[in-house]
């Protein structure tokens, strides 16, 4: 499955009421906007997907859907009929009704035609009943599914150009940098003529330009490359305890928070196969670190693998393959006690020793060259299991990539000090109980 989906922040996942501010960067939902996050019970989550799969037939739902397609397409011929100057004075007064009335039906429809026809004199192609109805359907938070051909890349257009011209930041993700930077490109005549500015950032970027696309109307980017953006702006507002504390820094400082921040902060975000991203790398946290002193640690990484190497067979712990966990079993624990007597240290005590041996353990049977990593010049590169691909900025926590490098023989790299840490699992389940 294929799928886009759409997600505002800040408001319920759903059409903004024409009384509702829509979530972009002011007075009202500050200068950072994003949604905060909140725990909900396992009973909450399922009640909430019942309700969203159930609230409407789907009969009534595709009656709903072709009714905004024709309203749509009514418009077909009198916008084909503007002179371009003529559509610059349509395209300003639909962008003035985005933004005082919200993202009703009536006016989405509008925004759709006039988004519909732009694309078809500066692309020469037109966007089909399904397209218009995949934009609407995520324009209201939703998941459309879309198979191999339909056009996602023109579909996205609808709801990004749609939320850009009300004045919501937008962020289009998809799954690697080559379609950041294709789809970007592709679709930036459209985007320019509806006056909206569209950036990329992708892998290798310096600080100064990812700043510079993400203050476009529009960037393309990954949702590794906006996750960790995101927590690199977290480490910074989390400095401050109030909105008002943040804003005043800005009167005294020289080099003020405000100007250091990546983002404008989270509104709206129109996601590329999103069950990958919400499902397949959900259970994989996306983690900011940096190097610590790593001296008195070789030693015992060293230690652990020796120690680990010695428990051979099943009698002394036992593998959960499925959830990449190793326990140690009872014998084992007698047997390390015994291997480690003449040891100091951190080998004295049962629990810190059982621990570390468990990771070793980890690192030697559950980690497998070439297929989870790979060493590159005596150096370990993890291998994103997604997509296959090398990535040699990241590590592995808790020491596991210290001890990985051990087990093959290299030289042991200083050990990571977690900053922050984000998963998708939270806008997973908001994505799960809206689709309908």
């Amino acid at each position: 499955m294929l799928g886009l989906s759409a997600i505002k922040t800040r408001l319920p996942i759903s059409v903004a009421a024409d009384n509702e501010p829509l979530p972009h960067p002011g007075v009202y939902f500050g200068s950072y906007p994003y949604r905060k996050e909140e725990e909900k019970g396992r009973l909450e989550e399922f009640l909430g997907g019942i309700s969203a799969f159930t609230s409407k037939p789907v009969a009534a739902r595709k009656k709903h859907w072709q009714k905004f397609t024709r309203r749509v397409e009514a418009m077909d011929r009198p916008l084909s009929k503007m002179s371009e100057r003529g559509l610059d004075s349509w395209i300003v007064d639909i962008k003035k009704k985005l933004h005082h009335k919200g993202l009703s039906e009536e006016i989405t429809a509008r925004a759709f035609a006039t988004i519909r026809e732009v694309a078809g004199r500066k692309l020469g192609m037109k966007h089909f009943d399904s397209q218009l109805i995949g934009g609407w359907i995520m324009l209201q938070g939703m998941i459309a599914e879309m198979q191999t051909g339909e056009g996602k890349t023109l579909t996205a257009t609808l709801p990004a150009s749609c939320a850009a011209m009300a004045g919501m930041p937008v962020h289009v993700v998809t799954v690697n940098d080559y379609l950041v930077e294709r789809d970007a490109k592709l679709m930036r005549p459209v985007y320019e003529r509806l006056g909206l500015t569209v950036g990329y950032v992708i892998e290798g970027m310096e600080q100064a330009e990812r700043k510079q696309a993400y203050n476009c109307d529009i960037t393309y980017c990954t949702s590794k490359q906006l996750a960790f953006d995101y927590l690199r702006d977290r480490l910074i507002l989390k400095k401050f305890n109030s909105r008002l504390e943040f804003k005043l820094e800005s009167l005294y400082s020289s080099k003020p928070a405000s100007e250091q921040l990546l983002l404008r902060g989270l509104n709206y975000v129109i996601v590329d196969e999103a069950d990958s991203v919400f499902i397949d790398e959900a259970r994989t946290p996306l983690i900011l670190s940096c190097k610590t002193d790593n001296t008195q640690q070789e030693a015992v990484h060293r230690e652990a693998v020796w120690l680990a190497r010695q428990l051979k067979g099943k009698n002394y712990y036992s593998i959960d393959e499925k959830a990449r966990r190793i326990e140690l079993t009872q014998f084992g624990k007698d047997y390390l006690t015994e291997l480690a007597t003449q040891m100091r240290g951190v080998w004295r005590g049962s629990r810190r020793r059982n621990a570390l041996v468990q990771q070793a353990l980890t690192a030697l049977h559950l980690y497998e060259r070439d297929v989870h990593y790979m060493v590159d010049e005596g150096a370990i590169s993890i291998i994103d299991e997604n997509t296959g691909r090398s990535m040699p900025d990241r590590s592995w926590e808790a020491g596991l990539h210290q001890m990985i490098e051990e087990k093959e023989g290299c030289e042991q790299t200083g050990q990571t000090e977690t900053l922050a840490r984000i998963s998708y699992r939270h806008s997973s389940n908001a994505i799960y109980a809206s689709r309908g």
